[in-house]
């Protein structure tokens, strides 16, 4: 069976790489960080499509948390300003590696079905409240992963 927590560290070192700015990429949601950008996942729905007894393809959506800074941070403007580079950055990123390998050197992902992952969603500019703490921004990116499943029934 595949390995979902392998699966979320790897996209969090991916997302590391996919913008040069990032000081820091966790594979959980509820994270912050002093210094920005940074990033946080979380697992989104999954879809499960029949492939033949007994196999199955668990589709499973990985959302990326982009954050870029606090709403009240720097001049009108700014952190927004930055937000389409790091947008841009990260969607060419991911859509060069549907196998989500950072290089060559990196282990292929069990199971992972041959159409790879893709990138389906982008959110664009969102507010982010987090309580106890300031109102914080960026973008969400939604990553399409597909596994191979085999089922195995009970008698």
């Amino acid at each position: 069976m595949y390995d979902l927590a392998a699966t979320l560290e790897r996209v969090a070192l991916m997302a590391a790489a996919a913008v040069p700015d990032t000081k820091q990429a966790f594979a959980q949601f509820f994270r912050t960080y002093p210094n920005f950008p940074y990033w946080t996942l979380r697992l989104g729905p999954m879809q499960v499509e029949p492939e033949g007894e007994p196999y199955e393809v668990h589709t499973h959506e990985v959302v990326l948390r982009l954050v870029i800074g606090h709403l009240t941070e720097g001049y009108d403007g700014a952190l927004e300003g930055r937000l389409p580079g790091y947008v841009t950055e990260a969607l060419a990123y991911f859509q060069a590696r549907p196998t989500l390998q950072r290089t060559r050197a990196d282990a292929p992902l069990l199971y992972l079905h041959p159409n790879g992952a893709a990138v389906v969603r982008a959110s664009g500019y969102r507010a982010f409240v987090r309580l106890g703490e300031s109102v914080q921004i960026g973008a969400e990116i939604t990553l399409s992963v597909p596994f191979h499943a085999t089922i195995e029934r009970a008698v």
